[in-house]
């Protein structure tokens, strides 16, 4: 009988092991489908906005204008109409113009090739640093953020910064160990060293990645498990799970002291190396901040983004303007969510902290606080909007960390409502992702409004383009028949005149309605010509002897008013 009891026995134990294998490769594949399913939503959303061809808007056709008009060594000087873009950049797209054409899906080809290499790095950085389905749930979130979307299919350098600080992040941030190598931070420095000629800001990332691998160095730490499921505890014992270490407050950190301290001799030759990879980047940055962006400096890029500096004379508004561009830096990560990202991205903070991962948490935190430092010196602003897009991987991982986190604690108190942010987030981010796989974002889209009016206008016609530098895209810029702004109303030299203009979306198309009404005083409207995507054309034949009151037309400037009223105040020929 007792052998009897022992096979009955084994065999139910192995029954017991065959299930729980079973349970693990069904999640393991659950997992792996997720990831997929979020990485193919990523992709999708940018292929079509891509294939969506907009024309270009205001701020994208000033740059474009530049490549297209300019030689190679004219580039890396000053730019026309308050432009300023990293060297690589911009001859990466003025060899795209000369190879492939100055039409909208060669120009976009490139930041469309970064919003893709980004999404591919920011899988493999997520696979690093979580478990699932957390780590699907990052990938997600990066791969349908809206504004990610948007700046993977314009000619401006946003979608390359965040592709080349993914890319800094994903070699500098190890998976199971908190040690940095020194080939790894040599081939950090080779990505940085060429990356801050494509991406300025990229010399944040690396300087955060700097200081962990410092601080790596000097500790030379040992190996530690990735951030674990929090669903599903990596330990049996009550307070673990959540990246494989306890969150009781006494207990040892993850990763055990080193056996023995470092000779002296392999320490110093480190720090040597760490100190020749600073001195290499900052060299190649330096050379740039000396050269190319003092050339594309100007007063009226210093006024725009004034907003975006710390008021040094205030400081009783600090708080105040800090709490208002870290909202504004989470909610630029996932539109529509700011306040919950930005909690969860401190409580991302408290979890690395409380399980010893400094390493991380200065890598993916020590890029915003340094952009807040520049902010305060009054270096580069810290406008939580497309300026620092390239905080956006970094705020994704940690906001994550954090829902990953607050899940983990959470969840035996409050059971399901523990996953209320995360499904929150998930359902903004789902439904802005899903809208404009229907609908694509645009600015603007004057391109077959420009067919139109050349197809229609007599050649003593006016062309009054009130966005000038997105008419001049699809406009001979010679045309003496085109102006950018309206005169006074006895000043018009056109018997017959068009306005042409453009709006971001359908509701902003009444902005024009006061500028109509004052020209109808003494005009007749031939024609009209609305594409609802962006653009409007509209023609006007004079009255005998009628003027409007008053002379001077409505402002229905657009642009923004600081900018505006500062270039208005610049010398003719600046």
């Amino acid at each position: 009988m007792d052998r009897v009891q022992n096979i009955t026995d084994s065999l139910l134990s192995g029954t017991a092991k065959d299930t729980a294998l079973n349970k693990r490769n069904r999640a393991r594949r659950h997992a792996v489908a997720l990831l997929l399913i979020a990485v193919v939503f990523g992709v999708a959303c940018r292929v079509r906005q891509y294939l969506a061809d907009t024309s270009f808007w205001a701020d994208e056709a000033s740059l474009v204008i530049n490549i297209r008009t300019k030689n190679a060594r004219q580039l890396l000087g000053p730019l026309q109409f308050d432009q300023a873009a990293p060297p690589l950049f911009l001859l990466a797209e003025r060899g795209i113009v000369r190879t492939l054409g100055e039409g909208e899906l060669a120009m976009r080809s490139l930041p469309f090739a970064c919003g893709l290499i980004a999404l591919g790095l920011f899988v493999f950085l997520s696979r690093r640093l979580l478990e699932p389905p957390w780590d699907a749930l990052a990938v997600l979130l990066f791969g349908i953020s809206e504004m990610l979307i948007w700046h993977s299919t314009e000619v401006k350098p946003y979608g390359a910064d965040a592709a080349v600080a993914t890319l800094l992040l994903a070699i500098g941030l190890g998976g199971r160990q908190t040690k940095i190598s020194v080939a790894r931070f040599l081939l950090v420095c080779l990505a940085a060293a060429i990356g801050v000629a494509l991406s300025y800001p990229a010399i944040f990332i690396f300087l955060a990645i700097s200081a962990a691998t410092l601080l790596s160095f000097w500790r030379d730490g040992a190996p530690v498990q990735k951030l674990a499921d929090a669903s599903s505890p990596s330990s049996a014992t009550a307070g673990e799970g959540w990246g494989g270490g306890s969150l009781r407050e006494n207990e040892p950190p993850p990763y055990p002291p080193p056996a023995s301290t470092p000779r002296e001799g392999k320490r110093g030759r480190r720090l040597l190396i760490f100190l020749l990879g600073n001195l290499v980047v900052g060299g190649i940055f330096l050379l740039l901040i000396k050269t190319i962006v003092r050339a594309q400096q100007n007063s009226a890029l210093d006024a725009y983004w004034q907003e975006a500096f710390l008021d040094l004379q205030h400081p009783l508004q600090w708080p105040i303007w800090l709490l208002h561009q870290l909202v504004s830096m989470s909610n630029y990560a996932v539109r529509g969510a700011g306040p919950v990202v930005l909690a969860a991205v401190i409580i991302g903070c408290v979890a690395l902290i409380r399980t010893k991962r400094f390493c991380q948490l200065t890598m993916l935190a020590g890029p915003i606080v340094l952009t807040i430092l520049a902010a305060a010196a009054h270096r580069y602003p810290f406008d939580g909007a497309r300026l620092t897009t390239f905080l956006v991987p970094g705020t994704i991982l940690l906001s994550v960390i954090g829902l990953a986190f607050f899940w983990q604690i959470a969840h035996r108190a409050i059971g399901a409502f523990a996953a209320v942010p995360a499904a929150f987030v998930i359902g903004i981010a789902l439904y802005s992702a899903g809208l404009h796989l229907v609908v694509p974002q645009t600015r603007a889209h004057l391109r077959p409004i420009a067919t139109y009016v050349r197809q229609h206008i007599q050649p003593s016609d006016g062309i009054y383009a009130l966005q000038g530098r997105e008419w001049n895209c699809y406009w001979p810029i010679d045309d003496a028949r085109v102006h950018d702004e309206i005169p006074r109303a006895d000043h018009i030299p056109f018997r017959s005149f068009w306005i042409v203009w453009s709006f971001p979306n359908p509701q902003a198309v009444k902005r024009i309605d006061p500028l109509l009404k004052w020209t109808e005083q003494f005009c007749n409207r031939l024609d009209t010509q609305i594409d609802r995507r962006g653009g409007a054309a509209f023609l006007f034949e004079k009255k005998d002897d009628a003027l409007p009151n008053p002379l001077e037309p409505p402002s229905i400037a657009t642009h923004h008013r600081v900018m505006h009223e500062h270039r208005a105040k610049e010398p003719a020929g600046d």
